[in-house]
């Protein structure tokens, strides 16, 4: 199972809030950690591009669409590749 966090998860951490930040007080939750040891339960391999795309984001890279949705940009499709590829070998 690959996981894909949306676009917030990612950045969290890295943006300024505005006064008009939708719920300012938003804390990522558990939610790749309760997938993963689900996973392990059924025998499932988990992967999770969150580390990556975080790294990203911290760096300054953008990896989604500039404007307010949730899609990769060939940035974020090439990084998240590589988690795949490399979880494939």
């Amino acid at each position: 199972l690959l996981y894909l966090p949306c676009k917030r998860r990612v950045m969290h951490g890295h943006l300024r809030h505005g006064t008009d930040y939708p719920q300012p007080d938003w804390q990522p939750g558990d939610l790749a950690q309760h997938l993963a040891s689900e996973c392990q339960k059924r025998g499932i391999t988990f992967i999770d591009a969150t580390p990556t795309l975080s790294s990203a984001a911290a760096a300054g890279q953008n990896t989604f669409n500039p404007i307010y949705d949730t899609h990769f940009n060939a940035e974020g499709h090439r990084l998240v590749g590589e988690v795949l590829a490399e979880a494939l070998k």
